[in-house]
């Protein structure tokens, strides 16, 4: 529904032009760009707002798991993993980025839930994210190591391609990590999973279907969307021993 993706369909050059609807209906004048096909549920997720285009076109709605992934991909992934002194057969994914900083749960909670996870669990911790440091995620894997004290976790940021992270995912006993492509990639995978979410509608645009248990707190303002909250009580007042409770209960459920 924004201005900027009905733009590249306009320079496609399509005869017809079709959209799905947003929340609110379509925005910054695309609909003088795009045809939008209105879904019956406005209260919908956005994944089944997009398929009701390809219903409007006679297809049916279908939404299948899992992501396929290639031996090569997989056999890529695997070398780096070895490489770095990690145990491929039992994995455990942490993503502590999320985009918007009222997205991230704080690395200190990360850490202490590094702690207790390698203090009951037989787990390599594999953390994961972009290769950018200081503010950015490799900057915030680096503070989650030094929260985590003695526990023997693996920094690979920027260590995988797409599709070897897809990979990779596919063979985490768990992944958790807060609202962001890695968390929506590992459910598209039907990996065991644990999203930490805040600012964002969970029934709109939290993970679809899957194995991901959501956490989130239901607080007056949620969901803001604000990406730069000063205050993010939706992610603070989310404890590290509600979120290991229900990774404790995903590693059981993959054992």
């Amino acid at each position: 529904g924004l201005a900027k993706s009905a733009l590249l369909v306009q320079l496609a050059k399509a005869k017809f032009k079709l959209a799905s609807s947003s929340t609110n209906g379509m925005r910054e004048f695309s609909w003088l760009i795009s045809k939008q096909i209105k879904n019956s549920d406005p209260a919908a997720h956005c994944i089944q707002r997009h398929l009701s285009v390809a219903k409007f076109l006679g297809c049916p709605e279908i939404f299948q798991y899992p992501i396929a992934v290639s031996d090569t991909d997989k056999d890529s992934a695997v070398k780096k993993l070895v490489a770095a002194g990690i145990n491929i057969n039992k994995m455990l994914a942490i993503h502590a980025g999320g985009g918007w900083l009222s997205r991230r749960w704080p690395s200190q909670n990360f850490g202490l839930l590094c702690q207790k996870i390698k203090g009951e669990f037989d787990l390599d911790i594999v953390l994961i994210g972009g290769k950018e440091g200081g503010s950015g995620e490799k900057g915030l894997n680096e503070e989650i190591l030094s929260y985590a004290g003695n526990a023997k976790i693996f920094d690979m940021s920027g260590k995988f391609s797409l599709k070897e992270l897809c990979a990779f995912f596919n063979m985490c006993k768990v992944f958790v990590g807060n609202e962001a492509g890695p968390a929506h990639i590992a459910n598209a995978l039907n990996v065991q999973s644990v999203a930490i979410l805040g600012p964002t509608d969970a029934a709109r645009t939290g993970p679809y279907k899957g194995r991901t248990a959501v956490i989130q707190k239901s607080v007056p303002c949620q969901p803001c969307r604000n990406r730069n909250c000063p205050n993010p009580i939706c992610m603070t007042q989310i404890s590290v021993d509600e979120v290991f409770r229900e990774v404790a209960k995903k590693i059981k459920a993959g054992l």
